[in-house]
């Protein structure tokens, strides 16, 4: 099927010997002027299909004040002729099309464009960036660089960013930010890790959604939540001193100790804290977490193998097992004192 449209104030040029293209089409055109190579299409491609929530996102965030639409990468396939308005300028001029360019980078954008069209009716401009001729290896090599080899914005990062919107990213990043943290100075905001730097904030933020996310300790005010948190990792740091410090050693700051610890925290905080007086009974919080010493954190011995959530499911377990055991065991005996 050929599509006729015609792209004004095209601007045309050369590099390393390929024409290009750079200019702008209309968002109600975007079927009419691009096509998918979807990797199941029995005539060649390389693309996944596109996630229609992705789409979703992106027609919402055109609606915002930052709704700014970036431009797409194409293969016109040898599909658009170019026809300069002026012989002294002969880089700029039209574009006739008779056939739709291949998108290289941007598939969701123009997806989500198209839905924005659909539901607003209201035309944007789309800028472009269009390779007269590439041949089909000649994309998947973009796509791939484009897609798999480019350096986004890591989670901890976007952790930080968005830290103002989100409160378990804000106890994240007041735990790594603030001197009478536990965490302070080990944990990396970008997500590179360094010597120094080994546990990263998103880490810290699945952490604080598996302490407060769900039950009566999500009614706490951010601010409770700081200081429950933070004084159950101070007394870990405490308890378990040589192992806090040594992350070469030792997995308790390592993202499946982080867990683990965060699971017995929610326990923890929810027994040490009176929601009556709205206060902490820090003593009680350390006597819980010293009656855990005697577990072992060092990689080459029993937690050699063990990773992620299921081990840290596992390690927390275990460790709540040897926390209340004890607790038990001291209660009974005041008990049989007393009678």
């Amino acid at each position: 099927m050929l599509f006729n449209v015609a792209i004004e104030n095209v601007t045309c040029y050369k590099d390393k010997g390929r024409v290009i293209y750079r200019g702008e089409f209309f968002s109600s055109d975007i079927e009419k002027l691009t096509v998918i190579k979807r990797f199941d299409d029995p005539n060649g491609g390389y693309q996944r299909p596109r996630k229609e929530l992705k789409c979703v996102d992106y027609s919402r965030h055109l609606q915002s004040d930052l709704g700014f639409v970036t431009p797409i990468l194409l293969n016109a396939q040898g599909n658009w002729k170019f026809a300069a308005y002026d012989r002294d300028k002969p880089n700029y001029g039209r574009l006739v099309t008779s056939g739709q360019a291949s998108v290289i980078d941007g598939q969701h954008r123009l997806g989500g464009l198209q839905i924005h069209f659909r539901d607003t009716s209201v035309t944007l401009n789309v800028p472009f960036v269009a390779f007269h001729m590439l041949t089909i290896n000649e994309e998947m090599e973009l796509f791939d660089t484009i897609n798999s080899k480019a350096d986004g914005l890591k989670k901890s990062l976007l952790t930080y960013l968005e830290a103002s919107k989100d409160e378990m990213s804000q106890l994240a990043v007041d735990l790594a930010t603030q001197q009478d943290s536990p965490f302070y100075g080990f944990v990396t905001i970008t997500g590179n890790r360094s010597k120094q730097l080994q546990t990263t904030l998103d880490a810290l933020r699945r952490a604080m959604i598996s302490i407060f996310e769900k039950g009566r300790i999500s009614g706490l005010t951010r601010e409770e939540k700081l200081l429950c948190v933070k004084t159950f990792f101070r007394a870990v740091g405490r308890v378990w001193e040589n192992e806090w410090q040594d992350y070469k050693t030792y997995k308790l700051r390592h993202a499946m100790g982080i867990f683990a610890l965060a699971y017995v925290a929610k326990d923890v905080i929810n027994d040490c804290f009176n929601y009556a007086t709205r206060e902490l009974n820090e003593g009680a919080v350390y006597e819980l977490v010293w009656n855990m010493k005697s577990f072992d954190w060092a990689k080459d011995g029993a937690l050699r193998g063990i990773n992620g959530y299921a081990g840290s499911n596992f390690i927390a377990k275990g460790m709540l097992e040897k926390a209340y055991a004890a607790k038990n065991k001291n209660e009974s005996a005041e008990g049989e004192a007393v009678s």
